[in-house]
């Protein structure tokens, strides 16, 4: 992960996080590390190539199988580390305001994918930022209705993105968005590397872990 002019990206291997102005704010300043931690969880523990063989065709499920595996990531940054769970809550927060969400009243204000991911997220972090949580509200009951007790247990295997497919998979059929998958019925390997948890570096500078993430290598 490099800092550079221009918007945040990433690809492949790599990730580019923008400069920060020298004026920055504190909350400004934490989205930024947010970025910057997102990009260096997505670079360890989620497999791309992987994720795009599992991807569903819709567009409706493939969102609601995009949104629970940015979760499971974001679930993992924050368990290591609870820096990095304060910068991706306040990148959170940034994401569901510039969406609107912080002004939701009813289902329509808010796409099932995201309200799905955010009710995985608050299952396995625990209480979203205030424009998150508004977001999800019309949503809830009613996800919650359908996924019942498979959310209770996403925790014990968020190293496992094979596994966390999988358990997704189940969650779109209960959700009435089973459709054809890609390559393969999500039987086969995830990434060869280990999805356990290593030594990496964080942007959440300001603590100390034996699991540490980096926004700047």
């Amino acid at each position: 992960v490099s800092f550079g002019r221009g918007k945040a990206y990433i690809q492949g291997n790599r990730a580019r996080i923008p400069l920060p102005d020298e004026a920055i704010s504190a909350a400004d300043l934490a989205t930024l590390r947010g970025t910057a931690d997102r990009f260096a969880l997505d670079l360890r523990f989620h497999d791309e190539a992987y994720h795009s063989r599992q991807q569903p065709e819709t567009a409706a499920a493939r969102e609601v199988f995009d949104a629970v595996e940015q979760a499971r990531v974001a679930a993992i940054g924050s368990y290591l580390m609870r820096g990095v769970e304060d910068n991706l809550s306040a990148l959170l927060e940034q994401d569901c305001i510039a969406r609107g969400y912080d002004r939701a009243e009813s289902q329509q204000d808010v796409s099932l994918g995201d309200a799905v991911g955010l009710l995985v997220r608050e299952k396995m972090i625990g209480p979203l930022p205030a424009a998150a949580a508004r977001g999800l509200a019309p949503w809830r009951d009613k996800i919650e209705s359908q996924l019942g007790a498979q959310l209770q247990h996403l925790p014990e295997i968020m190293y496992d993105q094979a596994e966390f497919a999988r358990l997704t998979r189940k969650m779109l059929h209960d959700l009435g968005l089973s459709d054809d998958w890609g390559e393969d019925s999500g039987e086969g390997e995830a990434a060869e590397d280990s999805q356990e948890p290593e030594e990496v570096e964080s942007e959440a500078g300001d603590e100390t872990s034996e699991q540490e993430m980096s926004g700047d290598a």
